[in-house]
């Protein structure tokens, strides 16, 4: 009788203890699964809050920039890269158009074939010799998610986040939120080109894509100021075709407006980075040259009279025209320029514009 007693005792003794054990276990599953629970809250509340962020921006700069550097920084990601194919250079046009860079991590660039057909997020874990070319080498990435930014079935570019952790991006992990992420950057990246493409419509001559008057006023109070501060000298240019309106009577209309197309093309292979060139009116055009001395100024407007008069144009039809050019040239020193932005600016234009008046009446086909 004793020695079943004791046995019971111990086979209750082990049942206590086993279910004390697999009390434990269950309770680490759940406090893992308590911790999961709020890791995935709070990844969730840093998406929500990056997506409020990247709707609520209106330059397309700053988008890029939030696509990249922003996620990166949100989520302690090693590398996050923009790849955008923009064949039509639409993109880069507005970018610019406004004269900003796009942020290091945006690269310009045929998407792979082998990605060009993603239409959902693609999780990797790879070696070194396996990581793309859209990451940046050298950085021992070993795990990376694609996701393809997609607007009705478009692909507008591809999204890539890279890390060092071999296990961050296992391809067994789910990949709704990335498809969220990815979808709402789609979203505001052909809204952001819409918008920039609009604004920069209302700054923009439409026949030459030069800036237009207002665009030309708006950049020319800024240059004032930063030549102030800065302690600079500002030149403009002034540049009229020579005997326009013969081109017009005698070619047409048409013709005219393909020679200021090509003069236009000509103008902006002859400009440095920072010129700013406008067409004022009609056959005329305006440059504002930052941080450029009279004497660079008179050289700049040689140049660029060289550039647009030394090749005629020939025409569809095989009609050759020959472009004449006067430049008028106005340069100001920074004290020159008074604290009045407004009026001083509109001093320096009316010096260039004086100086072409001259040009044009002392016989054409120069600069003064």
């Amino acid at each position: 009788m004793t020695v079943v007693i004791e046995a019971d005792t111990h086979a209750s003794e082990r049942y206590a203890l086993e279910l004390e054990l697999e009390n434990g276990r269950l309770n680490a599953q759940l406090e893992s699964l308590r911790h999961r629970a709020v890791e995935t809250e709070a990844l969730f509340q840093r998406l929500h809050d990056l997506e409020m962020v990247l709707l609520s921006i209106g330059s397309l700069e700053r988008l890029l920039d939030g696509m990249t550097g922003d996620l990166r920084a949100r989520f302690h990601i090693d590398q996050a890269r923009l790849l955008l194919p923009d064949a039509d250079r639409r993109i880069r046009s507005l970018l610019d158009a406004t004269e900003v860079q796009a942020p290091k991590d945006v690269l310009f660039e045929r998407i792979p074939t082998e990605l060009a057909h993603l239409r959902q997020p693609q999780l990797r874990m790879l070696d070194e010799a396996g990581v793309p070319p859209l990451f940046e080498g050298g950085g021992a990435v070993r795990s990376i998610a694609l996701l393809p930014l997609l607007r009705e079935q478009r692909l507008l570019g591809l999204l890539g986040l890279g890390s060092h952790d071999a296990q961050r991006y296992d391809p067994e992990l789910q990949t709704h939120a990335l498809a969220r992420l990815a979808a709402i950057c789609a979203v505001c990246l052909e809204n952001a080109t819409n918008r920039a493409r609009l604004e920069l419509g209302g700054l923009t001559d439409p026949l030459t894509g030069l800036h237009n008057r207002r665009s030309l006023e708006q950049r020319l109070h800024a240059e004032v100021d930063r030549a102030r501060r800065e302690g600079q000298p500002l030149s403009c240019l002034f540049l009229d075709l020579d005997l326009f309106k013969q081109i017009n009577d005698q070619y047409g209309h048409s013709a005219g407006d393909a020679v200021l197309r090509e003069v236009a093309n000509r103008l902006r292979s002859a400009l440095r980075s920072g010129d700013i060139a406008a067409r004022f009116g009609g056959d005329e055009l305006a440059l504002l040259l930052p941080a450029t001395s009279y004497a660079d100024a008179l050289n700049m407007g040689e140049r660029i009279r060289g550039v647009i008069s030394t090749e005629p144009l020939l025409l569809e039809d095989g009609v050759s025209i020959s472009i004449g050019l006067s430049v008028g040239v106005g340069s100001m020193e920074s004290e020159q320029l008074c604290e009045d932005i407004a009026r001083a600016g509109q001093a320096l234009m009316q010096v260039a514009d004086a100086a072409l008046y001259q040009a044009k009446g002392s016989g054409r086909g120069r600069v003064v």
